[in-house]
């Protein structure tokens, strides 16, 4: 196993997404978390946010509760690796952050579990159909919800295109951001946006972003045909519950 180097700051921060902001956090901290202890809050954080426990949220809130779930997602598997590194007397801490290889990345996909048992009796959205019809792993899903949303125009860029807010608002509404807390929500609570301008943005980025599907062709997990097959499929299984959904 190579030595793996670790951003501090990064650390501390996937530690407060992941055991709250009260956490006191130093090297000590970094040197004592245990993996028992991360996926023991990583399971009481999916409780609240997991996709499958937001069946009856309308779609907008449905994403909004999605987006803290994948920071939450984020934060343990990079705390989970680095406990793994640090154990194994691999890692270095510093203020530089580090990057693994593609090669590294497309080996990990194939210790990522694939869905077994019977697709949910409810409307899927495309990607959640990939996985629970077992033909994409759990993280490969959830590397391609957060690829199709960083190609989608940005929340703030809209806003402000739109004259919803100004830059010095917007720096603000960043600035006050707490972490995991959805964008739009931070507008909202600091009175700088309404639900109803928050919900129009979101779904302005949702029409203008790339089919979910690309993500699972590029990188190599499914072919164009089979995809296109899986999405007849996707089709008739929406039908049977009354779903226009395609994204």
């Amino acid at each position: 196993m190579d030595i793996l180097r670790f951003d501090i700051n990064k650390l501390f921060m996937s530690c407060r997404t992941l055991f709250g902001e009260d956490v006191q956090l130093n090297r000590q901290f970094l040197e004592y978390i245990q993996e028992t202890g991360i996926k023991s809050a990583f399971r009481q954080g999916a409780l609240m946010t997991h996709p499958d426990r937001l069946i009856h949220l309308d779609p907008i809130e449905k994403e909004q509760k999605t987006e803290l779930f994948i920071n939450l997602n984020n934060a343990y598997q990079d705390l989970i690796n680095f406990v793994k590194a640090r154990d194994n007397k691999k890692v270095i801490i510093e203020g530089i952050s580090s990057t693994i290889s593609n090669t590294q990345q497309q080996d990990n996909y194939n210790l990522y579990r694939f869905y077994k048992g019977f697709l949910p009796k409810r409307e899927l959205l495309f990607g959640e159909f990939l996985y629970y019809s077992g033909n994409v792993p759990w993280k490969a899903y959830i590397d391609a919800i957060v690829w199709q949303r960083q190609q989608r125009p940005r929340f703030g860029d809209i806003a402000k295109k739109w004259k919803y807010i100004n830059d010095d608002n917007m720096r603000f509404v960043l600035k006050n951001r707490t972490i995991g807390e959805p964008i739009g929500e931070t507008a909202i609570r600091l009175s700088f946006l309404t639900k109803l301008q928050v919900r129009t943005i979101i779904l302005h980025q949702r029409m203008n972003q790339k089919k979910i599907g690309e993500f699972f062709y590029i990188n190599g997990f499914l072919t164009k045909e089979k995809i296109n097959s899986l999405y007849h499929e996707f089709i008739k299984h929406n039908i049977a519950f009354k779903t226009k959904k395609i994204f």
